[in-house]
């Protein structure tokens, strides 16, 4: 049976944290369980390589690599620590509207109105145009979808 050790300088999960495990959103977060053990020996690695990098060229090269994985895996740990909305299961509303500068501006409300429509729809997602206005060269004054999913996630919004 697979345990960790603290002195071995890999670490793996134990069988019991590697069972999956039924999340909230009905997803199974069992891989993610070991990103903590994987992010302490990524930055014990990365000052090792600093504190070798005094004296050899080739340690110092690769603190800048070290350094980019050790941030990475910290972004995702604290997206993953970070609480959920209570909400994103709900579905939308989303509204566009041309903004001042007359054609132009309609015609890139369009342009947004169409790729979110083309994101919802990759997703699965279910899109209703509820009400829509046209300029004069068919661009949108203002737009109102409706956006339906069992979980329709937070991307739209730009908060996942």
């Amino acid at each position: 049976m697979p345990t960790s050790s603290a002195s071995s300088p890999t670490r793996t999960c134990t069988p019991t944290l590697a069972r999956p495990a039924r999340l909230a959103d009905g997803s199974h977060g069992s891989h993610r369980l070991c990103d903590v053990p994987q992010a302490r020996g990524r930055r014990g690695d990365l000052e090792a390589a600093r504190e070798l990098g005094a004296d050899d060229e080739s340690f110092a090269a690769e603190v800048p690599g070290r350094e980019a994985t050790v941030d990475e895996l910290e972004t995702q740990l604290s997206d993953l620590l970070a609480p959920r909305d209570p909400h994103d299961g709900d579905d939308i509303v989303l509204e566009v509207k041309s903004g001042e500068g007359g054609e132009e501006s309609a015609l890139f409300a369009a342009d947004l109105a169409r790729m979110y429509i083309r994101y919802a729809e990759r997703h699965g997602w279910t899109v209703e145009v509820l009400d829509e206005t046209f300029s004069d060269l068919g661009g949108y004054k203002d737009a109102t979808l409706s956006i339906r999913s069992k979980a329709t996630p937070t991307t739209v919004s730009g908060r996942g």
